[in-house]
Protein backbone atom coordinates (compact mmCIF):
# COMPACT_ATOMS: atom_id res chain seq x y z
CA UNK A 1 0.00 0.00 0.00
CA UNK A 2 1.82 3.41 -1.21
CA UNK A 3 1.02 6.14 1.48
CA UNK A 4 2.75 9.33 -0.28
CA UNK A 5 6.23 8.02 -0.69
CA UNK A 6 6.32 5.30 1.53
CA UNK A 7 5.33 1.73 0.22
CA UNK A 8 3.85 -0.77 3.34
CA UNK A 9 3.23 -4.53 3.09
CA UNK A 10 0.55 -5.45 3.24
CA UNK A 11 -1.70 -8.91 3.69
CA UNK A 12 -5.43 -10.17 3.03
CA UNK A 13 -7.07 -10.99 6.06
CA UNK A 14 -10.92 -11.72 5.09
CA UNK A 15 -11.65 -12.52 1.83
CA UNK A 16 -15.51 -13.35 0.30
CA UNK A 17 -15.44 -14.28 -2.95
CA UNK A 18 -19.65 -13.81 -3.14
CA UNK A 19 -19.47 -10.24 -2.15
CA UNK A 20 -16.22 -9.31 -4.52
CA UNK A 21 -14.48 -8.23 -0.85
CA UNK A 22 -11.08 -8.32 0.19
CA UNK A 23 -9.85 -6.47 3.88
CA UNK A 24 -6.22 -5.71 4.20
CA UNK A 25 -4.23 -5.45 7.31
CA UNK A 26 -1.46 -2.73 6.83
CA UNK A 27 1.12 -2.76 9.77
CA UNK A 28 2.55 0.35 10.19
CA UNK A 29 0.05 2.43 8.35
CA UNK A 30 -0.21 5.76 10.74
CA UNK A 31 -3.79 7.30 8.99
CA UNK A 32 -7.05 6.93 10.49
CA UNK A 33 -9.51 4.81 8.45
CA UNK A 34 -12.72 6.69 6.54
CA UNK A 35 -15.80 6.16 8.87
CA UNK A 36 -18.74 4.60 7.59
CA UNK A 37 -22.16 6.63 6.65
CA UNK A 38 -24.68 5.85 9.14
CA UNK A 39 -27.25 6.68 6.26
CA UNK A 40 -27.88 4.95 3.44
CA UNK A 41 -28.36 7.11 0.51
CA UNK A 42 -31.27 7.93 -1.48
CA UNK A 43 -32.00 8.22 -5.28
CA UNK A 44 -30.66 11.27 -6.48
CA UNK A 45 -27.85 11.95 -3.83
CA UNK A 46 -24.77 13.16 -4.26
CA UNK A 47 -21.72 11.19 -3.95
CA UNK A 48 -17.77 10.71 -5.31
CA UNK A 49 -15.83 7.23 -6.21
CA UNK A 50 -12.23 7.65 -5.64
CA UNK A 51 -9.52 5.67 -7.09
CA UNK A 52 -7.36 4.92 -10.11
CA UNK A 53 -9.88 4.89 -13.39
CA UNK A 54 -7.39 3.02 -16.25
CA UNK A 55 -4.27 2.87 -14.14
CA UNK A 56 -4.03 6.77 -14.09
CA UNK A 57 -3.72 9.26 -11.56
CA UNK A 58 -5.69 9.03 -8.58
CA UNK A 59 -9.12 10.86 -9.55
CA UNK A 60 -12.36 11.54 -7.59
CA UNK A 61 -14.99 10.95 -9.47
CA UNK A 62 -18.74 12.69 -9.05
CA UNK A 63 -21.64 10.52 -9.05
CA UNK A 64 -25.11 10.60 -8.70
CA UNK A 65 -27.24 7.35 -7.14
CA UNK A 66 -29.87 6.37 -9.64
CA UNK A 67 -31.31 3.33 -6.95
CA UNK A 68 -30.93 0.98 -4.38
CA UNK A 69 -31.14 -3.00 -5.70
CA UNK A 70 -30.60 -6.55 -4.19
CA UNK A 71 -28.09 -8.11 -6.87
CA UNK A 72 -28.30 -11.84 -7.43
CA UNK A 73 -25.20 -12.48 -9.24
CA UNK A 74 -22.56 -15.44 -9.42
CA UNK A 75 -19.52 -14.72 -7.19
CA UNK A 76 -15.97 -13.70 -8.88
CA UNK A 77 -15.08 -17.31 -10.10
CA UNK A 78 -18.27 -17.21 -11.96
CA UNK A 79 -20.32 -19.91 -9.74
CA UNK A 80 -22.02 -20.21 -6.10
CA UNK A 81 -24.73 -17.12 -6.74
CA UNK A 82 -25.02 -14.84 -4.04
CA UNK A 83 -27.50 -11.68 -3.21
CA UNK A 84 -25.88 -8.68 -1.77
CA UNK A 85 -27.07 -4.73 -1.44
CA UNK A 86 -25.74 -2.26 -4.49
CA UNK A 87 -26.62 0.95 -5.32
CA UNK A 88 -27.32 2.27 -8.75
CA UNK A 89 -24.79 5.36 -10.10
CA UNK A 90 -24.94 7.55 -12.76
CA UNK A 91 -20.98 8.59 -13.39
CA UNK A 92 -17.79 8.05 -15.26
CA UNK A 93 -17.12 4.31 -13.46
CA UNK A 94 -14.02 2.96 -15.85
CA UNK A 95 -11.53 -0.04 -14.98
CA UNK A 96 -9.64 1.16 -11.75
CA UNK A 97 -12.12 2.41 -9.85
CA UNK A 98 -13.14 -1.18 -8.64
CA UNK A 99 -12.70 -2.17 -5.02
CA UNK A 100 -12.54 2.08 -4.22
CA UNK A 101 -14.44 3.37 -2.05
CA UNK A 102 -17.20 5.33 -2.58
CA UNK A 103 -17.74 8.31 -0.48
CA UNK A 104 -20.30 11.43 0.64
CA UNK A 105 -19.73 14.82 0.20
CA UNK A 106 -18.49 14.36 4.13
CA UNK A 107 -15.98 12.19 3.55
CA UNK A 108 -17.72 9.15 4.85
CA UNK A 109 -17.71 5.74 3.08
CA UNK A 110 -21.22 5.05 1.63
CA UNK A 111 -20.07 1.94 -0.49
CA UNK A 112 -17.52 0.78 -2.51
CA UNK A 113 -17.90 0.62 -6.44
CA UNK A 114 -17.66 -2.76 -7.89
CA UNK A 115 -18.72 -2.37 -11.59
CA UNK A 116 -19.60 -0.57 -14.53
CA UNK A 117 -22.15 -1.49 -17.42
CA UNK A 118 -20.93 -2.82 -20.38
CA UNK A 119 -22.98 -0.23 -22.83
CA UNK A 120 -21.37 2.33 -24.42
CA UNK A 121 -22.19 6.14 -23.19
CA UNK A 122 -24.27 4.26 -20.22
CA UNK A 123 -22.74 6.16 -17.37
CA UNK A 124 -23.90 3.27 -14.55
CA UNK A 125 -21.75 2.33 -12.05
CA UNK A 126 -22.64 0.14 -9.30
CA UNK A 127 -21.63 0.13 -5.45
CA UNK A 128 -21.91 -2.30 -3.01
CA UNK A 129 -23.80 -0.31 0.13
CA UNK A 130 -22.16 0.29 3.27
CA UNK A 131 -24.30 -2.18 5.15
CA UNK A 132 -22.69 -4.85 3.04
CA UNK A 133 -19.25 -3.85 3.96
CA UNK A 134 -19.49 -2.86 7.80
CA UNK A 135 -19.56 -6.85 8.38
CA UNK A 136 -17.04 -7.49 6.72
CA UNK A 137 -14.91 -4.94 8.40
CA UNK A 138 -16.26 -5.80 12.18
CA UNK A 139 -15.13 -9.32 11.25
CA UNK A 140 -11.35 -8.89 10.45
CA UNK A 141 -11.04 -6.09 13.02
CA UNK A 142 -9.25 -8.65 15.23
CA UNK A 143 -7.89 -10.89 12.33
CA UNK A 144 -4.09 -11.02 12.32
CA UNK A 145 -3.86 -14.65 9.78
CA UNK A 146 -3.09 -13.52 6.48
CA UNK A 147 -6.54 -15.83 4.40
CA UNK A 148 -6.03 -17.64 0.96
CA UNK A 149 -7.72 -15.43 -2.03
CA UNK A 150 -7.81 -18.57 -4.84
CA UNK A 151 -6.80 -18.67 -8.41
CA UNK A 152 -7.33 -15.35 -10.75
CA UNK A 153 -8.65 -16.15 -13.53
CA UNK A 154 -9.02 -13.47 -16.42
CA UNK A 155 -11.93 -11.38 -17.17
Amino acid sequence: VHVGSAALPARVVLFDPRGDVAVLAVPGLADRPLRFAERTLSTGADAIALGYPEDGPFLATPLRVRGRVNLTSPDIYGVNPGRREAYTLRGDIRPGNSGGPMITAEGEVAGMVFGASDKPRDETGFALTAAELRDHVARSSEAETSVPTGTCIAG
